[in-house]
């Protein structure tokens, strides 16, 4: 046998499951860009192994990507974001290997709560069915260690409760009381639909306009977001569209068809609780562009 079959073998299991371990290093950064990255890193290096010389080809790709992500979120801890640093969008359909996993802005969101080795045992063990043995050869601990990372990440995430999906028509009506609130300078009506506790967390990554702190409260959220439409209205369209499998608004320049901004909303009931709004172009990069002639919301 050639080397290049010898390679091609494990270059198969890779692609086997691409889809899992794009949606593994995705979970881990928040990030499109790292997670695709980090893909290629590993399929360029199984292809230089030897047939023969992995015992358990999926085990040792997991750990080859977990590891990376741990690596780079670590490299994360000496920099400094500017605001709110929110998971990257990724558009339903934009990359194949996201097709059929659970890759829901909510859940991100809760996983962003979580410290890295929580993160990496909470996947591996939910979505990856990975036994305790396995989990701590890959993150070189014990398995009773697993055990307990995995019991406090539960407790964290139970103290945090994962919102339903936003449906179309709350998208909609929502959007067309803030237009009508930035048209009239009116926001009542719009700040009749907030929770006075509404929060809005909006990442530019100093790169767009967008506020360093959370902004709370109804009306400091309905002023903050009537704000961000009136200096952009002209340039804009708005769309609905599919966002980690959920319902989300995207703002595209009219001129150019790029994302401007992608905004997912949060309900408790019949209120809005909270906003998230990505607006640094760099996190941008999973979002389709758009005609600039396409339909407006």
């Amino acid at each position: 046998m050639s080397s290049a079959n010898n390679h091609q073998n494990y270059q198969e299991d890779f692609l086997k499951i691409r889809p899992r371990l794009f949606a593994l290093a995705y979970k881990m950064t928040k990030s499109v860009v790292d997670a695709e990255d980090i893909i290629q890193e590993t399929y360029l290096a199984i292809g230089s192994m030897k047939a023969g010389s992995i015992r358990k080809p999926d085990a040792y790709l997991v750990k080859v990507v977990t590891n990376r992500c741990l690596q780079i979120l670590d490299q994360r801890k000496t920099t400094s974001y500017p605001g709110p640093d929110l998971p990257e969008p990724l558009e339903d359909g934009f990359l194949p290997e996201a097709i059929g996993q659970d890759l829901s802005y909510g859940l991100l969101l809760l996983l962003k709560r979580l410290k890295p080795a929580e993160r990496a045992v909470f996947i591996l063990r939910e979505s990856f069915d990975f036994e305790y043995d396995l989990i701590a050869g890959i993150l070189e601990t014990s398995p009773d260690n697993c055990r307990q990372i995995l019991h406090r990440a539960k407790d964290r995430l139970r103290q945090m409760a994962q919102p339903s999906p936003t449906s179309v028509d709350q998208l909609r009506e929502i959007m067309q009381l803030f237009l009508a609130a930035a048209t009239s300078g009116d926001p009542s009506p719009l700040i009749a639909r907030l929770r006075e506790d509404v929060i809005v967390y909006s990442d530019g990554g100093g790169k767009r306009l967008a506020a360093l702190n959370p902004i709370r409260g109804s009306r400091a959220a309905a002023n903050f977001m009537m704000g961000i439409y009136n200096k952009g209205s002209e340039d804009v369209s708005l769309s609905v569209a599919q966002i980690n499998g959920e319902t989300a608004v995207v703002l595209h320049d009219i001129n150019t068809g790029l994302p401007e901004s992608v905004l997912f909303f949060e309900f408790d009931e019949a209120k809005l609780s909270a906003i998230y709004m990505v607006r640094n172009p760099d996190k941008l990069k999973g979002v389709q562009n758009k005609d600039p002639l396409g339909p407006i919301l």
